[in-house]
């Protein structure tokens, strides 16, 4: 590895280091200007090559490079000759390859521990243009002769790789014999086809329709559009953390704020940490919100008069430890793009609004004597898989909204949730809440796989209870009292359902249920419209005590048999639209509503 190599490394890591090996043999030829292009353009980050790689932007990302490079303007001459013809007249036979069979062909070639990662590897017509080209007296040239190899020497050149990279410019390689047993091996002939033969280049270009000499147009807008990189007035790139009414938080404790880069706590690392939003004072002892404050840092101060700051290294995982006059601990977890993936705090009892609201990388959190929690409690989360919170007693709105992780969680103490509690988590499939009383709106909204609910508690069950569940066969609500609108809507699975002591059910309870057979409602006196609404299977519908029945109570049931609605009082339209068996059957007395079992009796009016 080469010095300019090294410094990649250190300044944007092993895999940054490898990849420009790889992509920019011709740049490495000019010692220095890689580096140069990368440092005057991109802050220190070793995250970079991970996002390139993670969301395919390499081509990018080498366009990008080779856009700093100058046209080449030399008087290419022009010879009216195909690369084929051209090769031949320097005793090269070419071959172009149009499969990956066509490239193995070659291996024969190569000592076993100098094969070219073009062969040893496979793809690479994924993302280039192949050619070989053969001395013709190859067999006569052994790499025995060759005790001192050296890039350009006649073993090395005996047998050559022209490669293309496909897109809009074509960035040229040559590969030579010795692989990487020599410096710079895939920069063979300073990868410039002119030195193997005048008018070569021209040649490819006109006979492929490549882009070889043209200038790179730049492109930038990979950086910004789905990698997190902004960039500052200094004309670097910088990977930030999050972003909070236009203030970017970076690695390296550096935070841009209208384009100006704030270096303040970059050049005071022992000092100073910032992950997140949230700087922390070593010296002072303290922690601070630099933009948008919320309830995160309160629960720290909350815990007492913190005495001492810690910073510890578990590997890749850091840790920060609050100790308090009292000698209580607690911790947070942070990784190497300074964001935090953990918080441990045992002592304090209430989280205010916001708590962590920008935090999209936590994973794990205990909070064990929290007895309340408000609104929009590590909303937008998307990584957190572990959570414990064994005595909260309330839990205001937007709990986890936006988690698309957790899997499981158990409350075995709360007893009132408030709206769009874990809504849009497409990932829960185990919960537990045996004393619960109050479920508000949007409970596990859009949450398709959670397979078994018990919830024997609850007495109120707010709009849109786990719509569109497609694995719940069975639910017990032994509680209930009201049950508001759109209660499974779109279940298509449910079996059986308990829910003995119903006052009150709200619209659309259950539309679009296609497997239940029979419900039993004792308790029941108000069903508003749409009750089981396109539900096919239903054949016994039981409401010994219901009073009012909204619009469209059963529409489109062709499978009951057996109703009895003996006090209702009201019925809204569209009653048992859409079933012409049953309604031929009905019974209307002076009160109530029954089926005659005899299909030739009339219908009392």
């Amino acid at each position: 590895m080469n010095d300019e190599l090294k410094k990649i490394k250190k300044l944007y890591g092993e895999e940054m280091m490898h990849v420009c090996r790889k992509l920019f043999p011709t740049i490495l030829e000019k010692q220095g200007f890689l580096l140069k292009i990368l440092s005057d353009n991109l802050a220190p980050t070793h995250s970079f090559m991970s996002d390139i790689i993670n969301n395919n932007y390499l081509s990018e990302f080498r366009d990008w490079i080779y856009s700093f490079l100058d046209k080449d303007d030399r008087n290419l001459i022009t010879t009216g000759k195909t690369p084929f013809e051209l090769m031949k007249l320097k005793g090269y036979t070419l071959f172009e390859c149009k499969c990956e069979e066509d490239i193995q062909k070659f291996k024969k070639y190569y000592r076993d521990d100098e094969v070219i990662c073009t062969i040893t590897n496979g793809g690479r017509l994924n993302d280039c243009f192949v050619f070989f080209a053969v001395k013709n007296n190859v067999d006569e040239i052994k790499r025995e002769l060759f005790t001192h190899p050296k890039r350009d020497d006649l073993y090395g050149t005996s047998v050559i790789s022209i490669q293309f990279t496909r897109g809009e410019n074509n960035a040229i390689s040559i590969k030579n014999r010795y692989n990487h047993t020599v410096v710079n091996s895939d920069s063979t002939f300073g990868n410039d086809l002119e030195n193997i033969v005048k008018g070569l280049t021209r040649s490819f270009e006109e006979y492929y329709h490549l882009n070889i000499t043209g200038s790179y147009r730049r492109q930038e807008y990979f950086l910004s559009s789905r990698l997190n990189y902004i960039k500052a007035n200094d004309n670097k790139y910088y990977r930030y953390n999050l972003v909070i009414d236009g203030v970017y938080f970076c690695e390296n404790n550096i935070i841009i704020q209208e384009g100006k880069v704030i270096d303040k706590y970059a050049k005071n690392k022992e000092r100073y940490i910032v992950i997140d939003q949230y700087i922390i004072d070593m010296q002072d002892k303290n922690i601070i919100s630099y933009s948008n404050c919320d309830s995160f840092i309160k629960s720290i101060n909350d815990v007492g008069k913190i005495e001492k700051i810690e910073r510890l290294s578990k590997g890749k995982i850091k840790e920060v430890v609050f100790t308090y006059e009292n000698d209580y601990k607690v911790k947070i977890e942070y990784n190497d793009n300074n964001q935090i993936i953990g918080y441990h705090n045992n002592y304090v009892k209430k989280i205010n609004d916001d708590f962590l609201l920008y935090n999209k990388s936590l994973k794990h959190i205990d909070l064990e004597n929290v007895l309340y929690i408000g609104n929009n409690f590590l909303r937008n989360n998307a990584c957190l898989s572990n959570i414990c919170l064994p005595k909260v007693l309330e839990i205001d709105n937007n709990f986890l909204y936006n988690n698309t992780l957790i899997d499981s969680i158990i409350l075995p103490n709360v007893r009132k949730i408030s709206n769009n509690f874990l809504r849009c988590n497409k990932a829960l499939n185990e919960v537990s809440f045996p004393n619960v009383l109050m479920i508000g709106d949007d409970f596990i909204y859009d949450n398709r796989i959670i397979k078994e609910i018990n919830f024997p508690n609850a007495v109120i069950i707010g709009n849109w209870f786990l719509p569109k569940n497609e694995c719940l066969e069975e639910i017990s609500l032994a509680s209930a009292l009201h049950i508001k609108g759109f209660f499974l809507n779109s279940n298509r699975i449910l079996k059986r359902i308990n829910i003995p002591n119903v006052k009150e059910i709200g619209i659309g309870f259950l539309k679009y249920n296609f497997l239940l057979t029979s419900i039993d409602c004792p308790s029941a006196l108000i069903v508003h419209d749409d009750f089981l609404y396109s539900n096919h299977y239903i054949h016994e519908a039981l409401f010994p005590n219901v009073l009012e029945i909204g619009n469209s109570f059963m529409y489109s049931n062709n499978s009951i048999r057996d109703i009895n609605f003996p006090n209702v009082e009201r019925i809204g339209n569209g009653f048992l639209q859409c079933n012409y068996d049953i309604k031929s059957r009905l019974v209307v007395g002076e009160k109530g509503i029954s089926c005659r079992k005899n299909n030739d009796a009339s219908v009392k009016k």
